[in-house]
């Protein structure tokens, strides 16, 4: 007796997608010929659609829906095959929200979940599709560039700077205006791993805030690492 058993999608008449499962029952004699088939369709729509809740929920944070660290990483690590194979550096960002702290304790931590999800949209405005926004924990967020060089990563944080100072976030206790500091560090595909460069953009980070905040620091590559990198 032999089972198969395979998955496939059909669209109903209304347009709706249904996800469905033939199972396939299949009895043979001692010499292996077929006797006889017996089918059972499923349908599994529900429960592909659980399975891909999960897939989101493993790889997004749950409070501002953005990337979260796991998925940053490994689209990083998918990034740096790819800059190696092409010679095409790409770029990291590390933000930080300036004295969130004050915001909670002001405000309550209700109103500091609105201010995360307020600046997260501010700065997924100013990203193209292909670029990946990352909440790494609290209030510390990562940008992922591909295709772009150290000049063009640093007027884009520049930019996500300035749209953030400038956009207060509307709340029920009234608009709170909030400012980000922002560390920028390149890639090139012969530098050992994508974490080096990440490590460049938190030190950068923490020198903007430690230089007062409200600004962007951009790290230096390593004196062995040199590109010659693509406009943005």
């Amino acid at each position: 007796m032999r089972r198969i058993e395979f998955d496939y999608r059909v669209l109903t008449r209304t347009n709706d997608v249904r996800h469905l499962c033939s199972r396939i029952q299949r009895t043979t004699d001692k010499n292996g010929n077929r006797i006889r088939d017996f089918a059972v369709i499923l349908d599994i729509t529900e429960r592909k659609r659980l399975e891909g809740d999960l897939r989101a929920q493993a790889s997004t944070d749950p409070l501002t829906g953005v990337s979260n660290r796991r998925s940053l990483e490994s689209a990083a690590r998918r990034e740096v095959e790819r800059a190696r194979r092409y010679a095409k550096p790409f770029a990291t960002i590390a933000i930080d929200i300036d004295h969130f702290k004050r915001v909670n304790d002001t405000y309550g931590h209700d109103i500091g979940d609105i201010v995360l999800k307020g600046m997260t949209q501010t700065c997924l405005e100013g990203l193209r599709v292909t670029d990946v926004l990352a909440r790494m924990g609290g209030e510390e967020f990562a940008v992922l560039l591909p295709e772009t060089d150290i000049t063009a990563a640093t007027l884009l944080a520049e930019r996500l700077r300035i749209a953030v100072e400038a956009k207060p976030i509307v709340t029920v206790k009234g608009s709170i205006s909030i400012t980000i500091s922002l560390g920028v560090a390149a890639f090139a595909p012969n530098e050992p791993t994508i974490e080096a460069a990440m490590k460049r953009a938190d030190e950068s980070l923490y020198e903007a805030k430690r230089s007062g905040r409200n600004r962007v620091i951009v790290a230096k590559l390593p004196s062995l690492v040199r590109t010659t990198g693509s406009g943005r």
